[in-house]
C-alpha cells in the first residue's frame, strides 16, 4: 500500500585498525512528487508512564456490566434547563451573579442527549431507587492514574481519551447496617470532561468503564484556562457531593444520586469566589453529626491581595450554602505543599513544619494553630490509611513520603502531634501503605525508576528514632516498568536487520519491546539438552517429559519445584520422537516403538517397529507413523496408520510406500472424518479415512517452498516454511475435491516455524515465541525481559496463562501476560544518561552522562578505559559538561576510520573531543577508548555532526563553524566559521540532501550541503528538526507542543498536536511480511511518551480518512450509559491531515489497511 521509499545510511565500513574494503553509502530511491508527502498517520508506541496517582478501589463483584444509560432525572444535564447553562457559563472574574441568565440557552439545548426538554418519565423516576435487595460482595484493586491512560493489577493498560488534569476516588455510599456500595473513580482531562469511571470483573481482571461524562465548560464558547473546573478533584466522605475547583474564581460543586448501578453525578452549582484558589478540601463530617453535612474548606488569595481561608457549610439535601467569616492570614504565612482534611481541622504539610487549622479557629479567628517543626526532608506525597500503622485508630495518622525516601507517621491525639520515621527506602513519589494480616504493604512509583509492590515484616517502633534510619528490608511482589524521563533514544539494527528501539531513561539503558510479556517461575539448567517437551495430566498432577538424544526423563510438578520420577512405564531408554493422549491413555512414539500407557490402571501395551521412525503425529485414536528402512540396498518410506480401540491397537496397521521423504505428517478431523496429510517440499497429500481404512485422496501444490509444518483449526490451516513464513488456508473438502483458498501469508522470521495448538490461540516457535489469536492474523511476540535473548526450542501451554518451555539455558516454567504492552530488557547504569550513541561495529553504545562517557553492550555495562593524549592528564577536566555525542565515520583508501565526537563546554570556551573506542584485546567486557585530537572553540559546543566523509560541523556559542580532515597531512585543518547567528546555537541535523540549524529563539534553517541558505525561519520555536527527504522536514514546536511537516516550498503538510515537547529521529520500525518501504519517523518527550509517525500519499491520505472515527458527541453536555476508557477520544482541533491509528482500530478495516495499523515492529 505504501509506496515510497526512504533516504536510509547504511553502516559505513567497518572498525579503525582493521582491513575493511571501500566504504559505500545505499541510498534508497525518494519520492519527489509533492503528493508523496500528503499527510501522515500517527501512532502510539508508548505513553507516558508518570504515575499521578495510586488507590486502593473497591468493587462490586455481584452488580451486572451496566451502565448508567436509562437512568434519568431533573437537572442531572440530560435534560437542559436554565439553570444548567448559567452554571456552564462561568462568570467573569469581576462579575459573581450566579442567577442571571443569558441568550445561550437556546444553543445549548441543542447539544443535549436527552428526551424533550423538561420531559421526565415515571419509570425514569423510579429506577433511580436503590434496590433494597441489594447486597454488595466487595473486592479490592489497586488502580494507578498515569498522565493518559488507567492501570489495574499488575499488567491491565487502559487509554483514557486526553490527558488527565486531576483524579480522586469518591468512596461508596453507606447502605446501612455497616455497608458500602463500590467506590467510583472521577477523574478530569484535558478535553473538558469530568468522567465516572466504575469497575468491573471480567475473567481474571478488573476492567474499567465509563459509566457518565459531563463537560467542564460551555461547548461552544472558547474557554478561560483558568477558570476552567477541573484543576483538582474534591470528594465527600459519605459520597454525596463532589467539588471541582479551578484555578481561580469557581468551585463546582457535583451532587451525587444513588442508583441501583451505583453513583451518578445528579446537579451542578458553581460556588463563585474572587481570586486565585491554593487549596481546598472537604473536612471529615462532625461527629454526632447526619452524613449529609457538608464543609469546604477554600485557602485563596483574594482579587484585593488578601489571604484568607474561607469556609462554606451547607446541608447537602438542603442546598443552602452558607459562608462563614474569612480568615484572614499574614503575608508571610507560608502556601502549604498539600492539605489534608483530619479530623475537622485541616492538616497542612509545609515545607518545614506541620500546621493543623481547626473548624474553632476560623470561626474565632484564632490564628493560634496547632503546628510543630517537621524532622524530614521535603515532604513529596502523603497517604492516610485505612488501617492501623501506628496509632491505634488510622483516623488519627497521616503518613508522609519525602524526597529522601523517608516515610513517616504523623499522629494527632490529645492536642499533641507525634512524628516518628518508619520506613526508609529509595525515593517514591506516590504511594499507599496498609497493614494486611501481620504485614506491611506499600505500594508506590518513583520518578527515575521502576515502582511495584514492597512487603515488609515490619516498621520502626521506636517513638526515639531519628530520620536516619537504616534502608528498611523487605520483600519485592511485584515492579512496574518505568522509563521516564526519557532523556533520549536509539534506533539500532540488529543482527537479523530489524530496527531496535533502545531508550537511556532515568538511570537506565533499556531495549524497548510491544508483546506478551513472560516471567519466569521455574528454571532448570539440568534439561538445556533436552530438545522436546511433552505434557501428561494424571489426578490433578502435571508431568513433563523431556526428549533427549538418547535418552527420555519424566518429571512431576510440585510446589514450584520438578521432581524426577523414574517410572518404568514410559521407554526412559530412548528419545521421545511425539506423545500426544487419547481419553486416558498417553501415547509414546519413540524411535523404534509406540507405547500405549494408562497411568490410571498402570498399563502399557508396546508396539515394536523393526524400521526406524523418524516422526508421528495423532488425533484422538488415529496415530500416523512415518518410519525409514533400507530393503534390497533401497531406501523407503512408509507411512503407517494405527487405530486405538479398547485399549488395544488394531492388528492389521494400514500402511503405504511414499516415494520422498516428507518434512511432516500431520492428523487432522474434518466433519467427523480423519485425514492424514503429509507435507512435501512445496505439496500436500491427503489420506482419507473410510470404510475400508485409509486411502489416499489427493495431492495439492502449495506454491510455498520447504513447508515444514501445519496445524488445522476449524477450517482453516495453517501452514509454515523453513524459512519463517507461515501461510493461513480454507480448507474445503468434498466427495470430489480437496480445495485450499489462500486467505494471507507472513514472512514472520527467517528460521523454520513450529506450531503448538493451545485452547484459544497458537504458538509460532522459531527462536522465539508468537501467539497467534483466532481471530487475528498478526501474530504477537513473547518477551521475556532478560536483557540476554535465548533460543527457544520447545514450547507448550499447560494451563490458564502458564507455559512451558525448552531454551538455551535449560527448562523454564513462565507465566505470560494476556496485555499488549510495551516489556523493558534494562541495564542499570548508576549515572544518569544524557545521549547514547550506537557504535555498529562493535556493536556497543557509547552513553555520554554530564562530565563523563562510559560504554555498554546489549547486555551489561563494560569496564571503560579513557585514555587522554597527554599524559597526567584525565580526558575530560573537572570543568567540563558533556553536551553532545556523535559518531564520525572517516573512510580512507584502505580503512574506515570510526571515531565518537563529543560536545563539552568549559570555564575557557568549549572543546571537540575525537575519540577512538576499542575492544580490549584479552578481554571482550573491557572498552579502551583513546583521546585522538581535540579542537579548542571559544565558547560552549552544544552540538557536534560529521557534515561529509572528511568534514565535521559544530558550534561554538552563536556561530557555526566546519573542520576537515587531511588526509595528506593526516591532521585536522583550522575551523573555518560559516555563519553568525544572532542566538545561540542549540541544534544540527544533518541529512543525505541537507542540514538543518536550530538556534535559542528556537527557528530553523535550512541548509544544502554546499551550506547554501535554502529558507529561514521555518518555525518559531522550533526545538527539534530532521529532513526525511529532498522536499520534507519536519520541525517540532517547543512552546505549543506540535509537530509540523514542511516542503522545499515552505508548504505546510501535516500538523499534530503531541501534547509534549517533541524529538524527532528517523526510523522505519518496518516487519519482514509488509511488502512497500515505509517513511516514518519518530517523536518522543522527556515524560516518556513515545509516538511514530507515517508518511502517507495523497491517495492513501483520502482513502483512510473517511474511516477514522472519533468522539461523535464532542458537545454533549453530559452523558449516560457504558463505554470503554478511550471511545471518548477526540483529536485535538489543531491537527491538521494528521490521521490517528487508535480511531482506526475496530473498524471494518481492508486489508492493506490493517496491515499498515500493525506494521510498527518494535
Amino acid at each position: 500500500m505504501i509506496d515510497i521509499s526512504a533516504v536510509r545510511e547504511e553502516d559505513f565500513g567497518d572498525v579503525l585498525d582493521t582491513d575493511v574494503s571501500d566504504v559505500s553509502v545505499e541510498v534508497e530511491a525518494v519520492v519527489s512528487d509533492q503528493d508523496a508527502n500528503h499527510g501522515a498517520l500517527q501512532g502510539t508506541v508508548v505513553s507516558s508512564p508518570i504515575v499521578m496517582a495510586i488507590y486502593k478501589v473497591n468493587y462490586s463483584m455481584n452488580k451486572p456490566v451496566e451502565g448508567l444509560e436509562e437512568l434519568r432525572s431533573e437537572n442531572d444535564g440530560n435534560i437542559m434547563t436554565s439553570e444548567m447553562v448559567r452554571e456552564l457559563n462561568v462568570p467573569e472574574g469581576d462579575s459573581f451573579n450566579t442567577d442571571g441568565f443569558d441568550s445561550l440557552e437556546a444553543d445549548m439545548l441543542k447539544y443535549t442527549e436527552s428526551k424533550a426538554k423538561g420531559e421526565v418519565s415515571e419509570t425514569d423516576l423510579k429506577d433511580d431507587e436503590v434496590s433494597e435487595d441489594y447486597q454488595p460482595e466487595l473486592d479490592s484493586v489497586v488502580v494507578r492514574v498515569h498522565q493518559s491512560y488507567i492501570s489495574t493489577g499488575e499488567d491491565s493498560v487502559f487509554p483514557l481519551p486526553a490527558a488527565v488534569r486531576a483524579c480522586n476516588v469518591l468512596p461508596g455510599a453507606s447502605l446501612g447496617d455497616g455497608l458500602f456500595d463500590e467506590d467510583t473513580l472521577v477523574v478530569t482531562v484535558m478535553s473538558q470532561l469530568v468522567l465516572l469511571i466504575r469497575f468491573f470483573a471480567q475473567g481474571d481482571r478488573v476492567v474499567p468503564y465509563v459509566v457518565q461524562s459531563w463537560r467542564t465548560s460551555h461547548p461552544t464558547e472558547d474557554v478561560n484556562a483558568l477558570t476552567t473546573v477541573g484543576r483538582e478533584i474534591l470528594v465527600h466522605k459519605s459520597g454525596s457531593v463532589i467539588a471541582l475547583p479551578a484555578q481561580k474564581d469557581i468551585v463546582r460543586l457535583y451532587y451525587c444520586a444513588q442508583t441501583p448501578r451505583g453513583v451518578m453525578l445528579d446537579q451542578i452549582h458553581n460556588l463563585v469566589l474572587d481570586g486565585t484558589i491554593l487549596h481546598s478540601c472537604f473536612l471529615d463530617p462532625l461527629k454526632d453529626v447526619p452524613g449529609g453535612h457538608a464543609m469546604l474548606c477554600v485557602m485563596m488569595i483574594t482579587s484585593q491581595k488578601r489571604y484568607v481561608i474561607r469556609l462554606y457549610e451547607w446541608w447537602i439535601d438542603e442546598r443552602r450554602i452558607s459562608e462563614h467569616t474569612p480568615l484572614l492570614l499574614n503575608n508571610d504565612f507560608e502556601i502549604p505543599v498539600f492539605v489534608i482534611p483530619f479530623k475537622q481541622r485541616i492538616f497542612m504539610m509545609m515545607p518545614k513544619s506541620i500546621i493543623v487549622v481547626g473548624i474553632n479557629n476560623i470561626l474565632s479567628a484564632d490564628k493560634g494553630f496547632l503546628g510543630v517543626e517537621f524532622p524530614g526532608s521535603f515532604p513529596v506525597s502523603c497517604f492516610r490509611p485505612t488501617t492501623p500503622i501506628i496509632a491505634p485508630d488510622p483516623d488519627d495518622e497521616v503518613l508522609i513520603a519525602t524526597e529522601d525516601g523517608t516515610i513517616y507517621s504523623v499522629v494527632i491525639y490529645d492536642e499533641k502531634i507525634h512524628i516518628r520515621p518508619i520506613l526508609r527506602i529509595p525515593k517514591i513519589s506516590k504511594f499507599i501503605l496498609e497493614k494486611r494480616d501481620s504485614q506491611y504493604h506499600l505500594v508506590y512509583s518513583r520518578d527515575l525508576s521502576y515502582g511495584g509492590c514492597i512487603v515488609f515484616d515490619d516498621i520502626v517502633r521506636d517513638s526515639l528514632a531519628t530520620d536516619k534510619l537504616e534502608k528498611s528490608q523487605g520483600h519485592m511482589i511485584l515492579k512496574w516498568d518505568n522509563w521516564a524521563p526519557l532523556w533520549d533514544v536509539s534506533v539500532v539494527m540488529d543482527k537479523d536487520n530489524n530496527e531496535e528501539l533502545w531508550l537511556a531513561h532515568g538511570k537506565y539503558l533499556s531495549l524497548l519491546k510491544r508483546g506478551y510479556s513472560a516471567t519466569k517461575e521455574i528454571s532448570d539448567s539440568s534439561l538445556k539438552r533436552a530438545s522436546k517437551v511433552y505434557m501428561y495430566e494424571v489426578n490433578d498432577s502435571f508431568y513433563f517429559i523431556f526428549s533427549f538424544v538418547d535418552k527420555t526423563l519424566m518429571f512431576r510438578l510440585e510446589d514450584d519445584s520438578l521432581v524426577e520420577i523414574n517410572d518404568n512405564m514410559i521407554d526412559m531408554l530412548r528419545p521421545t520422537l511425539y506423545m500426544y493422549r487419547f481419553g486416558d491413555i498417553c501415547i509414546q512414539v519413540t524411535d523404534n516403538s509406540i507405547m500405549a500407557l494408562d497411568f490410571y490402571e498402570d498399563n502399557v501395551i508396546t508396539k515394536d517397529f523393526s524400521e526406524d521412525i523418524v516422526m508421528a503425529h495423532g488425533l484422538d485414536e488415529v496415530l500416523a507413523v512415518i518410519s525409514e528402512d533400507v530393503v534390497n540396498d533401497e531406501f523407503r518410506t512408509t507411512l503407517t496408520v494405527h487405530q486405538l480401540e479398547t485399549s488395544s491397537w488394531t492388528s492389521d496397521p494400514h500402511k503405504f510406500l511414499i516415494s520422498t521423504s516428507p518434512n511432516f505428517v500431520r492428523v487432522i478431523a474434518v466433519e467427523y472424518r480423519f485425514f492424514i496429510v503429509i507435507g512435501f517440499q512445496s505439496s500436500l497429500a491427503f489420506w482419507e479415512q473410510t470404510e475400508n481404512g485409509f486411502e489416499f485422496r489427493d495431492e495439492i501444490v502449495i506454491p510455498f517452498k520447504e513447508l515444514h509444518d501445519l496445524v488445522q483449526v476449524g477450517d482453516m490451516v495453517y501452514l509454515s516454511t523453513r524459512y519463517g513464513k507461515y501461510i493461513c488456508y480454507n480448507l474445503h473438502i468434498n466427495d470430489e475435491s480437496i480445495d485450499l483458498e489462500y486467505l494471507y501469508h507472513m514472512q514472520l522470521c527467517t528460521l523454520p516455524i513450529e506450531f503448538h495448538l493451545a485452547n484459544d490461540h497458537i504458538l509460532l516457535i522459531s527462536k522465539g515465541v508468537w501467539r497467534l489469536e483466532f481471530n487475528s492474523k498478526f501474530p504477537v511476540p513473547i518477551i521475556f525481559q532478560e536483557t540476554k535473548d535465548r533460543c527457544v526450542f520447545s514450547c507448550i501451554h499447560t494451563i490458564g496463562s502458564k507455559y512451558a518451555m525448552l531454551r538455551d539455558d535449560g527448562f523454564t516454567m513462565v507465566d505470560v501476560s494476556s496485555q499488549y504492552a510495551p516489556v523493558l530488557k534494562t541495564i542499570s547504569l548508576g549515572k544518569v544518561p544524557k545521549k547514547i550513541q550506537h557504535i555498529c561495529h562493535l556493536n556497543i553504545f557509547a552513553i555520554m552522562t554530564e562530565n563523563t562517557l562510559l560504554f555498554t553492550n546489549k547486555h551489561t555495562v563494560l569496564e571503560t578505559r579513557l585514555f587522554s593524549r597527554k599524559q597526567n592528564r584525565s580526558v575530560f577536566g573537572n570543568d567540563e559538561t558533556l553536551h553532545h555525542i556523535s559518531e564520525w565515520i572517516l573512510p580512507t583508501s584502505e580503512k574506515s576510520f570510526r571515531n565518537i565526537l563529543i560536545a563539552c563546554s568549559n570555564n575557557n570556551g568549549g572543546t571537540i573531543k575525537v575519540l577512538q573506542p576499542k575492544l580490549h584485546v584479552e578481554d571482550a567486557n573491557v572498552i579502551e577508548c583513546f583521546e585522538i585530537y581535540s579542537i579548542k572553540a571559544p565558547e560552549a559546543v552544544l552540538v557536534v555532526e560529521q557534515l561529509n566523509d572528511n568534514e565535521i560541523i559544530y558550534s561554538s556559542g552563536s556561530t557555526l563553524y566546519k573542520c576537515q580532515y587531511d588526509h595528506n597531512k593526516k591532521k585536522m585543518s583550522e575551523p573555518i566559521s560559516l555563519k553568525l547567528f544572532n542566538e545561540l546555537i542549540t541544534g544540527i541535523s544533518v541529512g543525505e540532501l541537507g542540514i538543518t540549524v536550530t538556534t535559542k529563539d528556537l527557528s530553523v534553517h535550512y541548509y544544502n550541503k554546499t551550506l547554501d541558505l535554502w529558507e529561514s525561519n521555518v518555525l518559531n520555536r522550533g526545538s527539534s528538526s530532521i529532513t526525511l527527504d529532498r522536499s520534507l522536514s519536519v520541525v517540532s514546536n517547543k512552546m505549543y507542543c506540535f509537530v509540523s511537516g514542511y516542503v522545499s516550498n515552505d508548504s505546510k503538510r501535516f500538523t499534530s498536536y503531541t501534547g509534549y515537547i517533541s524529538r524527532l529521529k528517523k526510523c522505519k520500525f518496518s516487519p519482514l511480511w509488509y511488502p512497500s518501504p515505509l517513511r516514518r519517523f519518530l517523536s518522543f518527550g522527556i515524560g516518556g511518551d513515545i509516538d511514530v509517525f507515517t508518511m502517507l500519499t495523497k491517495n492513501e491520505y483520502e482513502g483512510i480518512s473517511p474511516m477514522e472515527k472519533l468522539d461523535e458527541h464532542e458537545t454533549s453536555v453530559t452523558r449516560k450509559g457504558l463505554w470503554k476508557l478511550d471511545e471518548f477520544r477526540r483529536a485535538s482541533h489543531r491537527d491538521e491531515h494528521v490521521l490517528h491509528s487508535y480511531a482506526l482500530h475496530g473498524n471494518n478495516l481492508d486489508e492493506e489497511l490493517q496491515m499498515l495499523l500493525h506494521s510498527v515492529s518494535i
